[in-house]
This record gives C-alpha cells, structure tokens and sequence, in this order.
C-alpha cells in the first residue's frame, strides 16, 4: 500500500524540466511579470485619465473663497487691466485638483488681501479655457508657477511648486520694494 500512496503522490508532482519547459509548458515567473507589468500600464493610463478629467475643470479662484467657482473675470483681461496700471503684477497658474496648487491657493487667499491696492493680482486657472492664451504670454511647464511682474511688466521673480504663505508674502515684499 505504500508503494501506491507514494506513486500516486509522485504522479501529482511532477518537476519541470527543461524538456517539459521547452514543450510549452508555462513558466509561472515570466507570466507573474507579464501580469504585473499589464496592471501597471492599465493603472498608469487610469491616472492619466483621470488627471485630465479632473484638470479639465475651471479650477477655483483662490481670493474669492468660493471653492469650486470658475474664475471670477476673465484672466485675460485682468491681466491686460493690471499691465494698463502702474502696480506690481502677480499671477497665478493653478490647477483645480494638485495639492501644491492647493496649499498655495491658501497662502494667496490669506496674504492677498492685505496688498489690495498695492499688488494687481490675476488669477490662472489652467483649467479655465480663458486662460489659454496667457500660456503664450508666460512661458510656464508646470503648476502651480506664480510670476512676481514689475508694473511695466518684465519678471521680478517666478516660483513654481507649493508655497507657504510666508514665503508669498516674503516674495510680494521684495516684489513692491523693487518697484517703487
């Protein structure tokens, strides 16, 4: 009985050998990798998707405190508006959804208000369609990107990722100091 309960054991394993491998039997590694290499393209493309779903909504403008609400006036035209004057210019390019897009949208909701009629501001949703033709204007790659301009226009200063609002506020300093 023995001899049996082992030949049956024996028939249930069977070990891969480089001749059964080369008559077409699979090789669990190559096919575990081929796996996991198709899940990775179809969530990297699910992220794409995704990213571009959502960025294609106007994003929020960030001194108003509306979260969700599309650009107040048209970025545009606020921008022609503030080059017409003789103040100091910021404006900023943001997307709806980023995180660093959302900490620095913080730091200009609670800095802003104290340089109203010192600083013009312009608000950039990348999101917004009105924005599009700013993007020829201000060479930019990424958001969020925040362009410090003198009154006459030319770039003081550009920083682009997160910003805390003390270093806006730090930044909007040396951008009034540098044109009086």
């Amino acid at each position: 009985m023995s001899d049996t309960g082992d030949s049956g054991t024996q028939q249930g394993r069977q070990e891969a050998t480089p001749e059964t491998q080369q008559a077409g039997a699979p090789e669990a590694p190559r096919t575990r990798s081929r796996v996991l290499i198709g899940l990775a393209v179809v969530v990297l493309f699910a992220v794409i998707i995704g990213v571009r779903l959502f960025d294609g909504q106007p994003a929020t403008q960030p001194v108003n405190g509306e979260p969700g609400a599309p650009a107040a006036v048209d970025p545009v035209e606020a921008y022609d508006q503030a080059l017409a004057g003789d103040l100091p210019i910021v404006v900023f390019f943001h997307s709806g959804g980023c995180p660093p897009c959302i900490e620095t949208a913080q730091a200009v909701n609670s800095v802003m208000p104290d340089y109203a009629g010192t600083v013009a501001y312009v608000d950039a949703p990348t999101g917004d369609p009105r924005t599009r033709p700013l993007f020829q204007r201000l060479s930019f790659q990424f958001v969020p990107t925040t362009f410090f301009l003198t009154p006459d226009g030319e770039v003081f200063d550009q920083f682009t990722g997160a910003m805390a609002a003390g270093e806006f506020q730090s930044r909007l300093d040396a951008l009034v100091a540098a044109s009086e």
